[in-house]
């Protein structure tokens, strides 16, 4: 049996992209001879991927097919006689595009109209969390799989450097510049924690700015006046490497997204022993498994407060890293192996 994995973009740095990567590496420790194909890649990870044209499939194959916005791979993996397993990763609503990204809210329509017109054509589904599970059943999917995201967390501690920014301490935010991820809130919360608890502090965002400059502008704009913004780096796009060592040089996360279809960087600012604080909304609390910090209302003063009062109460931090970490057990490698075989046995039927 081989499993074939297909997805429009391998990329270099992305969420749904290092996802398919690492199921790719734990499929080949399980034993299961499997391949990734692709329209297109970044040379980054070409090393990964065969192109789509080339796909060979055999009517024992079983193929993982990856949606997370209009696919371009669509027409090709309809005509594919095996076993298909469409693996959703959510769609962001077009609405938060809407005001500052035209070309974005088009295509969040279009992958959306795509997905309810050909979910009748799928037999198998899959959802990488219960959120996405409740999307998918609410366009028509029925007996719906939870296949988490492969983090590939057990090997991201080694070789890396906590950076010395001879500050007192990192509040630190990982997640495109996008409207969904709500970075205006972000830097709401933190002036107020900058101006009346600790000013020798630094708020890290680390995130792809490119596509969409208008909405950082606007941010930006609305900031211009914070007595904080001396203090924020926006550091676009980074390595992994780097990304890593910004989780080990952090003190807290902070995420006040309003959409999200998993939101990785929790359970990696877990792995790493970061309280995370985050804003109750979609996939988020399931993702965080109740553990953390979930807030139901973005009050500047409040939260600035609890990040103070966290930062300085060692035992309350300690409390919240140790639940943390009985969360992120259910992503480790072992956990992600026995579900694959579990769910592999059941879509070979």
């Amino acid at each position: 049996m081989k499993i074939l994995q297909i997805i429009d973009a391998l990329d270099y740095g992305d969420g749904v992209s290092n996802s398919v990567i690492n199921t790719h590496k734990l499929l080949n420790e399980i034993g299961f001879e499997n391949y990734i194909y692709s329209k297109w890649a970044n040379h980054k990870v070409s090393k990964y991927r065969h192109d789509i044209n080339k796909i060979k499939v055999d009517k024992n194959s079983i193929v993982f097919y990856h949606f997370s916005g209009y696919s371009h791979t669509m027409e090709s993996v309809l005509s594919i006689k095996a076993n298909v397993v469409l693996i959703y990763h959510n769609v962001t609503p077009p609405d938060f595009f809407k005001s500052n990204n035209v070309d974005f809210y088009n295509y969040s329509i279009k992958g959306l109209n795509q997905l309810k017109t050909n979910i009748k054509n799928f037999k198998y589904f899959a959802a990488d969390s219960e959120f996405n599970k409740r999307d998918l059943l609410s366009y028509g999917a029925k007996d719906i799989e939870i296949l988490p995201i492969a983090l590939d967390l057990d090997s991201k501690r080694s070789n890396l450097k906590a950076f010395n920014l001879h500050n007192d301490k990192i509040i630190l935010a990982v997640g495109r510049i996008a409207p969904n991820k709500k970075y205006e809130d972000i830097l709401d919360i933190y002036e107020e924690y900058f101006s009346y608890y600790n000013s020798n502090s630094t708020l890290i965002c680390v995130g792809n700015t490119e596509y969409n400059t208008k909405y950082l502008n606007e941010i930006k704009m609305k900031a211009k006046d914070y007595n904080c913004m001396q203090n924020v780096i926006f550091t676009d796009k980074i390595s992994n490497d780097d990304l890593y060592s910004h989780y080990c040089s952090s003190d807290i996360f902070l995420c006040m997204s309003e959409h999200e279809g998993f939101c990785l960087p929790l359970i990696e600012a877990m792995y790493f022993d970061i309280p995370v604080m985050a804003y109750n909304s979609c996939a988020v609390p399931y993702t965080m498994g109740r553990t953390g910090i979930i807030v139901n209302k973005k009050d500047p003063q409040i939260l600035a407060g609890i990040i103070d009062l966290v930062l300085n109460d060692y035992k309350l931090r300690d409390r919240i890293v140790y639940a943390q970490r009985e969360n992120v057990k259910l992503y480790l490698n072992d956990s992600l192996k026995s579900k694959l075989k579990t769910l592999i046995e059941k879509w070979s039927d």
